[in-house]
């Protein structure tokens, strides 16, 4: 049990402070009081909450070295599917669209983008 206990928190350890346990709480408790949350997982925690998707996930991108939601934009579909086994069908399904969209959106703007006058006929 003490060789257990020393194995969590040597894991505890090894992850980004940001991720610790006591510190996904409180990114959390920021976030449903509208607060800011940290620097480092601005982008994605705010991502997160925008699309009512659980602070798990946001372990699990960080996991993945995803800084940016705008990082999952060219990522596989299987692999999409791969990194959210296990969440439930709720949050898996908001995810995946909130990522098609993003795709949708991304393909929007760069076919205004580049448009140009010259392009009429």
């Amino acid at each position: 049990q003490q060789q257990q206990q020393q194995q969590q928190e040597q894991q505890q350890q090894q992850q980004p402070a940001d991720l610790q346990p006591q510190n996904l709480q409180q990114l959390q408790s920021q976030l449903a009081s509208g607060g800011t949350p940290t620097p480092t997982l601005s982008k994605l925690a705010t991502w997160c909450q925008e699309h009512q998707l659980p602070a798990e996930l946001i372990e699990l991108l960080q996991a993945e070295e995803v800084e940016d939601p705008e990082d999952l934009a060219e990522v596989p579909e299987d692999d999409l599917q791969s990194l959210t086994k296990g969440l439930k069908i709720g949050p898996k399904g908001r995810f995946l669209r909130a990522v098609q969209r993003m795709r949708i959106s991304n393909r929007t703007e760069l076919g205004a983008s580049s448009y140009c006058a010259s392009d009429r006929p």
